[in-house]
């Protein structure tokens, strides 16, 4: 009696392993152990950057400047940093992903409606908007976790106008990025800008049907001599549009920006 009840005990644990074994996929071997469980687990996915939405910087007549700060996501501080400034009757939100791709690239971002758009509301005022620029350049740069020596502004359209303005009144301004920029918008003029600007390292891009821009942009590059890398596009629009018409531009401006601001 005792002798059938092993024997039946043993037939029970043999068709249990036959069934464990049977249960698994082809091919397929079991971890033996924690450490190698862990080892062959899925990857987990990237963590998203880090947004900060309600940022608001005070003008000098009290109106508040809208803006989104992006910090990249597993990098220790501090960050190379890029302000984004968009253009007439746009808003931040003109940029897309491209806020998300430079915190992918190791650069913090801060983006902002200027005065008389988006969020910030007010009235244009581009005189105004000097000074409005300057205080949004303290205020990334006083961030403990950007490193304020390695900082850029790219602006497009009139915000490439006034990102050469910015950065012609800003001697720590690290580089320059003018997507579609112009000679002159709305009494804004940039060959004067550029000339105070100087040689530090700029990037203009601009499409060839665009043809006010495309022209103004050939002329800034050649002003501007060594230090400025002209892109031009064909049927890609304009200002932040060619981002979306040519995606290969951020890619572009992400390699310009590592050479700018890492060494």
């Amino acid at each position: 009696m005792i002798f059938r009840n092993k024997l039946l005990v043993s037939i029970l644990i043999i068709c249990l392993l036959t069934l464990a074994a049977c249960s698994s996929p082809a091919g397929t071997r079991l971890p033996r152990n924690n450490q190698e469980a862990a080892a062959t687990a899925t990857p987990q996915a990237t963590r998203t950057p880090r947004i900060e939405t309600g940022i608001e910087v005070e003008a000098a007549d009290g109106l508040k400047l809208a803006g989104t700060f992006f910090a990249p996501a597993d990098l220790p501080p501090p960050w190379p940093g890029v302000i984004l400034l968009h253009m007439i009757y746009g808003s931040q939100q003109d940029w897309g992903d491209f806020p998300e791709r430079l915190n992918e690239a190791g650069f913090a971002v801060f983006t902002i409606d200027l005065r008389g758009h988006g969020k910030t509301g007010g009235e244009m005022d581009w005189d105004q908007s000097r000074d409005d620029l300057q205080r949004v350049w303290s205020y990334m740069t006083g961030r403990a976790e950007v490193d304020q020596n390695r900082v850029a502004i790219i602006g497009a359209s009139m915000g490439a106008n006034m990102a050469l303005v910015a950065a012609a009144a800003q001697p720590e301004v690290r580089a320059l990025g003018l997507l579609s920029p112009g000679l002159d918008y709305y009494r804004v003029t940039t060959a004067d800008a550029l000339a105070t600007y100087g040689q530090r390292p700029l990037l203009i891009g601009a499409s060839d049907e665009d043809s006010y821009s495309a022209e103004s942009s050939r002329q800034l590059a050649e002003l501007a001599g060594e230090s400025a890398e002209l892109v031009m596009y064909s049927q890609a629009g304009h200002g932040t549009g060619i981002l979306q018409t040519k995606p290969e531009l951020a890619d572009t401006l992400i390699d310009w920006l590592k050479r700018a601001l890492i060494p």
